[in-house]
């Protein structure tokens, strides 16, 4: 008699007063059989032994989780590449701070393009304009605390 057990259960009692076909039982047991495949197969390793060479090979779960994969430095599971949600909340950020670059004094817009988009230096912007280096950085914060106002709003 078969072992009765949570994934072998005994439809012909479970239902003994329902009329079971041989079609509704065999979708029943292969139901089950899924099921014990899906909750227990998979997360156990076995050994499985080889009748020619006569040695015992150990094989592992199948079931892994990507945590752990990624714990052990298996390159092809860890992404530096930036995911969709940070890709569209970057480009939100650049498209306000577009805008609110757009708000600015024109001498402040000069300013924000020579340090930020030529990647001058603030000595080197400075030189340029004939004032000191320190008027140039009081500016490059002032301008930096407007823009942050700005993208708030």
């Amino acid at each position: 008699m078969a072992k009765r057990d949570k994934y072998n259960p005994d439809y012909e009692e479970m239902y003994s007063g329902e009329n079971i076909t041989l079609e509704i039982l065999s979708v029943l047991k292969q139901s089950d059989r899924k099921m014990k495949y899906m909750e227990v197969e998979l997360k156990q390793g076995a050994f499985h032994q080889d009748p020619a060479t006569q040695t015992a090979v150990f094989i592992p779960s199948r079931e892994d989780s990507l945590e752990r994969l990624q714990e052990e430095d298996k390159e092809e599971f860890t992404s530096t590449a930036p995911s969709p949600e940070e890709i569209a909340v970057h480009n939100d950020e650049l498209d306000r701070l577009r805008k609110a670059r757009t708000l600015l004094l024109p001498d402040e817009q000069a300013l924000v393009k020579a340090l930020f988009d030529d990647g001058m230096s603030e000595r080197e912007y400075a030189q340029m304009l004939g004032i000191s280096q320190k008027a140039v950085n009081k500016r490059w914060h002032k301008v930096r605390a407007k823009l942050k106002k700005f993208m708030k709003n």
